[in-house]
């Protein structure tokens, strides 16, 4: 179910990352926009969900394509009306939650320190939140989607389609969860695969074995003194991720294959 999502070994590992990324350069980056260029953070967060919401509409519109269950049944069904548009306004929902919660997380830190005169390591939380929420998101959603759009093509509406995915994960938890969990492994073991890949290409790259230059292979972020440079290195930012699934994509050959011949075991066992 979840094998389409390659995306998530860039939250699952970030090795590759480091190896297309300058670190110094991304990292110092980084830092002057959490610190002295604050005024550059909105736009930060807008591109980069923008970006997402872009990639999601990408992938329902790709799901849609390809799933034809019932597209006979109801003709009339359209994929901006009926699933876009409703899709679109329940991540600006879910967005609001998740922003609210680390907002409260943030006061809840501004008084733990004011009492106990101790700061929690906001950074580390906020990092390893967006990482957790991205990887539910990503598999949530094409979870709900592979569900969601047969019933929406036979003439439901996206609300009763979401319903009906709920009550799926309700009755059939015990059924559900054994493969999602297997899922979820075999994905993290091509995620692992792909990290020793890399990191053994890095190595022999360092030892001077290889003759592909390892400059090549690095994304260089400017020093942000103005909007356009900004806007470049969130570019260069999406364009790392892109081209780390680029890469990947070969290694979910090893989940496709691996999640299927568990279910011919199972389902002949």
């Amino acid at each position: 179910m979840f094998g389409e999502w390659n995306g998530v070994q860039n939250f699952l590992s970030p090795a590759v990352l480091a190896f297309l990324f300058d670190k110094v350069s991304f990292f110092k980056w980084i830092a002057a926009v959490l610190t002295y260029q604050r005024q550059y953070l909105p736009l930060f967060m807008y591109l980069i969900t923008l970006f997402f919401l872009f990639f999601i509409i990408i992938k329902a519109a790709i799901q849609w394509k390809m799933n034809i269950h019932g597209a006979t049944v109801h003709p009339k069904a359209r994929l901006w009306n009926d699933l876009l548009l409703p899709l679109i306004i329940k991540f600006h929902k879910w967005l609001f939650i998740f922003i609210s919660v680390m907002v409260i997380i943030f006061i809840a830190k501004v008084f733990y320190a004011y009492i106990y005169r101790s700061n929690l390591p906001m950074y580390l939380i906020f990092i390893n939140m967006i990482r957790i929420g991205l990887i539910i998101g990503f598999l949530y959603i094409y979870a709900l989607l592979d569900v969601a759009i047969p019933v929406i093509r036979k003439g439901r509406c996206f609300k009763k389609a979401q319903d009906y995915f709920h009550l799926i994960l309700v009755k059939r938890w015990k059924t559900a969860l054994p493969f999602c969990l297997v899922q979820l492994l075999w994905i993290y073991i091509s995620v692992l695969l792909f990290r020793l890949v890399i990191n053994q290409i890095a190595y022999i790259n360092d030892l001077g074995l290889l003759t592909l230059s390892h400059k090549s292979l690095l994304i260089n972020f400017y020093d942000v003194s103005g909007t356009i440079r900004f806007v470049f290195n969130i570019v260069a930012t999406i364009f790392g991720f892109l081209l780390s699934n680029l890469l990947y994509s070969p290694f979910m050959l090893i989940t496709r294959k691996g999640f299927d011949y568990f279910k011919f075991n199972l389902r002949n066992g």
